[in-house]
């Protein structure tokens, strides 16, 4: 009998702890983005960027740009889709952390070799839509093609994420950063949290909110000014620029 107990004791401890241990296991909704094409409406348009913020509510949202930048509101060097989304979650009230690295690598023209090994890659994860650049498929193209151009910088991101994931431990994330980080973020995380997958949201067809795209175009506007002033490389500008253009 007292063996019967004890086996039926130890079974709700364990039960207890298992319970606990998975309430406070953080849930990451890890999702990549693909700048510039993100103007394109037909291909991977900005609307599901805000609307599957909307739908998942996290508890949290972790974009592409540094905590220091994200302090100083310098855009400079983060992707224009990190500001629409930093605002999206100012109206719904959701707080936001920066990840990236507080020091890059001077951003450089690709080399031929680097454009050759990108459309290699591009080739293999068959297009720059939400579903294609979220499937299994694109996760085995990365682990092929994909070569860090700035590896302190992926480091640093990494480190970043995790310290987040730590400190507000059993939270659910929403992370957003360009899909070729978000392999190498995932391989980061994959042991310490549930990774949720963006393919199984539910995500309606919608316009960006007028409000959203009107605080954003504020902060391209200001970035574009800076970006000329500082003698920014031509392709960062001529990519906000597209983003001025949206609609």
């Amino acid at each position: 009998m007292r063996r019967v107990l004890l086996l039926f004791a130890v079974t709700i401890i364990f039960g207890v702890y298992f319970s606990i241990e998975g309430k406070t296991k953080s849930e990451v909704l890890l999702i990549g983005s693909v700048h510039e094409q993100h103007t394109k409406p037909d291909v991977y348009p900005l609307s599901i960027l805000t609307k599957a913020l909307e739908v998942y509510k996290p508890d949290a949202l972790l974009i592409e740009i540094s905590p220091e930048n994200l302090k100083k509101q310098d855009w400079t060097k983060s992707p224009p889709e990190a500001a629409l989304l930093y605002v999206t979650a100012q109206r719904l009230d959701i707080p936001v952390y920066g990840i990236d690295a507080d020091k890059t690598k001077p951003s450089k023209p690709p080399t031929a070799e680097a454009k050759k090994e990108r459309q290699s890659l591009m080739d293999d994860v068959g297009g720059y839509g939400f579903t294609e650049v979220h499937s299994p498929k694109a996760d085995k193209a990365l682990a092929k093609h994909y070569k860090h151009r700035d590896e302190d910088r992926e480091k640093a991101m990494d480190k970043n994420v995790m310290t987040l994931l730590q400190d507000l431990k059993g939270k659910r994330f929403f992370v957003v950063t360009g899909f070729t980080h978000r392999h190498h973020l995932r391989q980061a995380v994959d042991d310490c949290c549930t990774l949720v997958s963006p393919l199984t949201l539910s995500i309606p067809k919608a316009q960006v909110p007028a409000e959203d795209l009107k605080a954003a175009r504020k902060i391209w506007e200001k970035t574009l000014t800076d970006l000329k002033t500082s003698k920014a490389p031509s392709r960062k500008i001529e990519q906000l620029e597209k983003f001025l253009t949206i609609k």
